[in-house]
């Protein structure tokens, strides 16, 4: 399966004074920033400087100083990191403050440029104060890039206000399309033929391949994906039971489970099972779950609460 270089090295890392894996070496600088960085505010060894003491992963840090300048003391990346537009992508950081007092914030944000080398999109990843005082705090964000996005840029300020800021390292690295939807509504259905079921809440939705409108994945590029399905059955009767399936693209739903008659009936009529799958999926194609109640009348409901239906799904392997 042919990849493109930044899929196949899966990680774009970038590791400020850090040992491990790292492109940025803090042995290497001197009376500079780290190579590949440059300073876009404030000056070095005043407002920013080398940490040897205070490290967390790496031998060391950089150390934003507690020193008021007229401006946000900043780095930003010098080479341009490439970027697949319209990709879901994830953000990582490992950072601490002396001070979490109001306005004592650190700033992250990635510069998205297209081919032209033209700014197109600035994806603010971070811009507050951390949770707790001089306690290394881990960074994290997942985010889709711009449609016409081909590189990219961070940028990582400290506000100018007296207070010391370190960050051991940064990563960005490619995500896989993910997504984890769920039913809010009950639904009645039919009997004998398969019932399309619609999870319209999403619990989080990394590269926006989910449609809460439909409850369709739109399957975003070729590849083999995990699918879970979770269903919830209430005001079942005694010898009714249900096929559960998954379709693709309206063809015939792949049944995941064939169902064998319920004899004894939990509390409340209430019936709830959960199947995964693993298939081969093409660029376009769309993905639903399906359920087929073998039923005496049209009785059966997906329920919503206190039972939950749901759908997940997670990009294994893409090309």
């Amino acid at each position: 399966m042919q990849r493109n270089l930044v899929d196949r090295l899966m990680l774009i890392v970038i590791l400020i004074f850090g040992t491990i894996d790292c492109l940025v070496d803090g042995d290497e600088m001197s009376t500079t920033i780290a190579p590949g960085w440059a300073i876009s505010s404030g000056v070095w060894n005043t407002d920013l400087q080398k940490n040897t003491a205070t490290i967390n992963t790496g031998k060391n840090v950089l150390q934003f100083l507690n020193t008021t300048p007229a401006s946000n003391p900043a780095i930003i990346s010098e080479a341009y990191l490439p970027v697949t537009p319209s990709r879901p992508m994830r953000f990582r950081a490992i950072a601490r403050a002396s001070s979490i007092a109001a306005g004592n914030y650190i700033k992250i944000e990635i510069l998205e440029y297209d081919a032209a080398n033209s700014l197109v999109n600035t994806i603010t990843v971070f811009n507050d104060e951390l949770t707790a005082a001089d306690t290394w705090q881990e960074i994290q964000y997942f985010y889709t890039s711009y449609s016409t996005a081909a590189q990219c840029k961070i940028k990582v300020s400290k506000k100018n206000t007296a207070f010391y800021a370190y960050v051991d390292f940064i990563q960005l690295q490619n995500a896989p399309y993910a997504f984890s939807a769920y039913r809010n509504a009950a639904l009645a259905l039919t009997k004998d033929i398969f019932n399309f079921i619609d999870c319209d809440t999403a619990v989080f939705n990394i590269g926006n391949a989910y449609d809460t409108t439909n409850g369709e994945f739109v399957v975003p590029r070729n590849g083999y994906y995990s699918l879970h399905i979770g269903i919830g059955l209430d005001d079942m009767v005694a010898n009714e039971y249900v096929k559960v399936a998954i379709g693709v693209s309206g063809g015939t739903p792949k049944v995941l489970y064939l169902g064998t008659p319920i004899c004894s009936i939990a509390v409340d009529n209430i019936w709830q099972g959960s199947w995964s799958t693993i298939l081969q999926l093409t660029a376009g194609q769309t993905v639903k779950p399906a359920v087929w109640p073998v039923a005496v009348s049209n009785n059966m409901v997906v329920g919503s609460s206190p039972i939950v239906t749901y759908f997940d799904g997670l990009e294994i392997i893409g090309s």
